[in-house]
């Protein structure tokens, strides 16, 4: 049978680390230490609402994605494209219209904000991506079979590649031609 009391207790160690513990304690429990996990609270106003845009035609049915990019706010009405507000939220542009002709949707979804007035854009039932370019349409982009389109589906293109998340465990991202 083992002796508990076998090894006596070394003071000095037993000192050390109670006066460790000690030390540990009043810093972490400090009244000036800000806790880093803390959120800071904030009031937010209320700026405007869709019933106050100057544009009383345009009812959102579905909105899937937001952007402001150059003092314009994107947002994606799945059932007819993009509506794009001018900073005083009057509608500026309205890009694509339902329908299965080149430039129109069967799901406007998300979409990416690129360079030179260029918008790349989701269109869920055709499987494929938009480009418009100031507002014109000037290319179909087939998605790659294997890529799985989600509400969680996120993309944008660089250097004639578009990039896009995948749900996957061995593959969280594609890249395929633009």
């Amino acid at each position: 049978m083992l002796d508990v009391m076998e090894k006596p207790v070394n003071v000095n160690s037993f000192v050390l680390f109670f006066f460790v513990l000690f030390l540990f304690g009043m810093v972490a429990c400090s009244p000036n230490r800000k806790n880093a996990g803390e959120i800071e609270n904030r009031t937010l106003s209320l700026d405007a609402t869709f019933s106050e845009l100057s544009d009383s035609s345009f009812v959102p049915v579905r909105i899937m994605c937001m952007n402001v990019n150059n003092d314009n706010i994107y947002f994606s009405d799945y059932s007819e494209g993009i509506v794009i507000l001018d900073n005083s939220y009057n509608v500026k542009e309205r890009i694509g219209r339902m329908g299965e002709g080149p430039g129109e949707f069967l799901g406007a979804a998300h979409f990416y904000v690129g360079k030179g007035d260029s918008i790349y854009i989701l269109n869920e039932g055709k499987h494929a991506i938009e480009l418009f370019v100031k507002g014109e349409h000037q290319k179909h982009i087939r998605y790659p079979d294997h890529a799985s389109l989600t509400n969680c589906t996120r993309f944008f293109s660089e250097n004639q590649l578009i990039f896009h998340s995948v749900i996957s465990d061995s593959l969280p991202v594609i890249a395929f031609d633009n």
